[in-house]
């Protein structure tokens, strides 16, 4: 299928994907400033009646659910060539498989809460006598809330199946590994219990990372497979993935019910001692920025106000510098590497707890600090996920930044915003923005400590701005590389440097939105993380 530049009102920016009858744009809805995903026929079926009906039934049921838990869909219409699309929620945080690839499974606690939630939306889509029929990772969605939260969401419904004819003559539909064994069995009869099936398969992939597979012996308990897993998960995995519908739970409520109960009862878990350069986080306190050393954090108690200093002196005006080489700029230095700078901001330090036998690192780890930020006095909150595979999910102070960074460079933090005008880069005085490193002042003199920044921006000159950054002592980069990927487009420029050190300078569009994303990168050449670390950044436009 040739590219659309447009879909009704609709603006279209990219493909999201394809199935066996239809492709997903992303588009914009360019009267309410919204992104959208839009589902259009394939062009090799848009003669066949009976896949236009069901495609057009797909959306009348998802119009009809108008359930937080199930894709909306808002509009419809036909192409000048007569094929039917409909518009549908963005999912801007992907899918289930994307988060299962490669093997992975999820922590305990977080899979059974998805396959609880999972449950309950199918539950939905029941409500509304219809079966699904093809529950599998990648209809499970993910989409952004406006409080910086995610939402679940099924999705696809085109093999669905409606009750009243669910008994009768039924073409074997659905996808492997998922698919119970009545689906296969043309002109077999099917009910709820074939999504309980798929249900039970999805959640035995998230628990173990591998796709169920009935044997001889039957089925491969999940605990065989992983340790940790609360008393009972595999009876009620088993009753979900039982051969015998009969014998398998009565309905997706019931199912998101035993799974509920499952949820409640997993502790934290313990993991291997983590190797020395991997702290706990445990505390943060305010750095002296001056004197580099960790200051006491203040008590509750009201401390008097500090006396004001005295503004500086006006300097002369000096001549207007240069288009950006960002060499003067205070934010974003052109050589040694930048660090934003912010209005008298804190920096916060992750610091290491005495070793202990056992620790529980995978829990989202909600550290509440009454830091005495130099100007304002606030209270942070910094949210914090230490990840099995040794990286870091920090979160700016705005909560509209996130980013997953190797653990060993999240000791210090600087999170709240910074300044495009101050940097050359825009007239704005203010943006979001969150800097992470294992040393911020040595970071910032340049000597090849690994760090990011992340700054957001609405000025669309931000990108173009970007290009004119030149590093000293550093191979000016002659082409750059387009980045298209985790809902964002731009470029990114590496730049190679002495002492085996690279500096990548990186200008993103989030998709559907206005926001302007940049990030520089210091890594060593040798264990560079770009194309991770672009994959993890996740950014919430207000």
């Amino acid at each position: 299928m040739s590219k659309l530049d447009r879909i009704g009102r609709y603006s279209v920016r990219d493909r999201l994907g394809a199935g066996a009858f239809a492709l997903v744009w992303l588009g914009h809805d360019d009267v309410l400033d919204a992104p959208v995903a839009i589902k259009v026929l394939a062009e090799n079926w848009a003669h066949q009646l009976d896949l236009r009906a069901r495609f057009v039934e797909e959306a009348r049921v998802l119009r009809r659910a108008d359930s937080d838990r199930v894709v909306r869909v808002f509009d419809i219409g036909d192409l000048p060539d007569g094929r039917p699309y409909f518009v549908m929620t963005y999912a801007d945080r992907g899918t289930l498989e994307e988060r299962l690839s490669d093997g992975a499974s999820l922590p305990v606690g977080e899979a059974l809460r998805l396959a609880e939630q999972v449950a309950r939306g199918v539950a939905v889509v029941h409500g509304l006598g219809v079966i699904h029929r093809d529950l599998k990772p990648s209809n499970v969605l993910f989409r952004s809330t406006v409080d910086g939260r995610e939402r679940l969401l099924i999705a696809d419904l085109g093999l669905s199946k409606a009750l009243a004819h669910a008994s009768g003559f039924t073409v074997a539909a659905g996808s492997p590994g998922y698919m119970a064994p009545e689906q296969q069995i043309i002109g077999g009869g099917i009910d709820i219990r074939v999504d309980v099936y798929g249900i039970g398969a999805m959640a035995y992939r998230m628990l173990t990372g591998v796709v169920p597979q009935i044997g001889p012996d039957g089925l491969t308990p999940p605990s065989a497979l992983r340790a940790g897993l609360p008393a009972g998960t595999d009876t009620v995995l088993a009753r979900a993935l039982d051969t015998e519908r009969e014998r398998r739970w009565p309905s997706a409520r019931a199912l998101a019910d035993a799974l509920a109960e499952l949820a409640s009862r997993v502790p934290p878990e313990p993991v291997e001692e983590p190797d020395a350069d991997e702290p706990t986080i445990i505390e943060a306190r305010q750095l002296d920025e001056d004197a580099g050393t960790p200051a006491a954090v203040p008590d509750p108690e009201p401390q008097p106000t500090p006396e004001p200093e005295p503004a500086p002196e006006p300097a002369a005006a000096a001549p207007a510098p240069p288009p950006p080489t960002l060499a003067a700029a205070s934010l974003v230095p052109a050589t040694p590497p930048r660090t934003p700078a912010r209005q008298q901001q804190p920096v916060r330090r992750v610091v290491q707890a005495p070793r202990r036998a056992r620790r529980w690192p995978w829990v989202l780890v909600t550290i509440v600090l009454v830091l005495c930020a130099a100007a304002s006095g606030v209270a942070t909150v910094l949210v914090v996920r230490h990840q099995q595979n040794g990286n870091i999910t920090v979160h700016d102070r705005s909560g509209q930044i996130a980013i997953t960074v190797p653990v060993r460079w999240a000791k210090q933090i600087r999170d709240q915003g910074w300044s495009p005008k101050d940097s050359g880069l825009t007239g704005e005085t203010q943006g979001a923005g969150l800097a992470v490193s294992s040393d911020l002042d040595s970071w910032r003199r340049g000597d090849g400590t690994p760090g990011v920044f992340v700054g957001l921006s609405r000025n669309a000159a931000l990108a173009t701005n970007i290009q004119g950054i030149r590093h000293g002592g550093c191979t000016t980069p002659s082409t750059s590389q387009a980045f298209n990927g985790n809902g964002f487009s731009g470029k990114t420029y590496r730049y190679e440097c002495v002492g085996g050190i690279t500096y990548t300078e990186v200008a993103l569009v989030q998709a559907g939105t206005k926001v302007q994303v940049y990030l520089q990168l210091t890594q060593p050449a040798a264990d560079e993380r770009t194309d991770d670390i672009l994959a993890s950044l996740r950014v919430s436009a207000r």
